[in-house]
């Protein structure tokens, strides 16, 4: 894990005390956290449906990371990395889906990291939280070889963002989710 990022707050004291922001994987206990973060960050077309996060939080938890801080000893997701695992070298409608009994978006032997969300609180952006979590997230996906690249999608007021971080913009993916537009970025490993 890199170090963490400490910020300067203010307690009840009015003294300055360092609040400790840490990246760690996200567990199926993180569920109402994350559905809760994705509200406040996607419009209602754009969310993920609480059922799909409850799949990746338990099929493939080891590709989903949060970054917290603890307040009070209480801990709080301020952003998150969900993913899942695919054979596609891009993110698909297929990837994307709810699992049913017939169909699992997952593939552990996917050679793809497929990165569905992405999400700051919208009370912490602009203070490279999203730099840190995605920094963190190809570093540790990185790592052991298991993949050949991580895909996503984004719309174009993000592609520089994910540019900065090596990912390589594909052009317009033909995904329809959230009413389409959104452009295919990949990131080779």
């Amino acid at each position: 894990m890199g170090s963490p990022d400490l910020k300067r707050t203010r307690s009840a004291t009015d003294k300055p005390t360092k609040e400790r922001i840490y990246v760690r994987t996200l567990a199926p206990s993180d569920l109402e956290a994350c559905v809760a973060l994705e509200e406040a960050a996607f419009i209602p077309s754009e969310r993920c449906p609480r059922e799909t996060f409850s799949y990746r939080l338990k099929v493939c938890p080891e590709l989903c990371f949060g970054i917290f801080t603890i307040r009070r000893n209480k801990e709080y997701l301020l952003g998150h990395a969900i993913a899942t695992k695919t054979l596609s070298p891009s993110v698909t409608e297929s990837s994307m889906a709810v699992s049913t009994p017939r169909h699992f978006p997952h593939n552990p032997a996917g050679p793809t990291i497929a990165l569905h969300s992405l999400a700051i609180q919208p009370a912490y952006q602009g203070r490279y939280l999203g730099t840190t979590l995605l920094q963190e997230y190809i570093q540790r996906m990185s790592m052991g070889g298991c993949v050949q690249r991580i895909a996503l999608i984004a719309r174009n007021r993000l592609v520089g963002f994910y540019g900065r971080f090596g990912f390589r913009c594909k052009g317009v993916s033909p995904i329809k989710f959230g009413g389409g537009e959104w452009m295919d970025l990949v990131l080779e490993i």
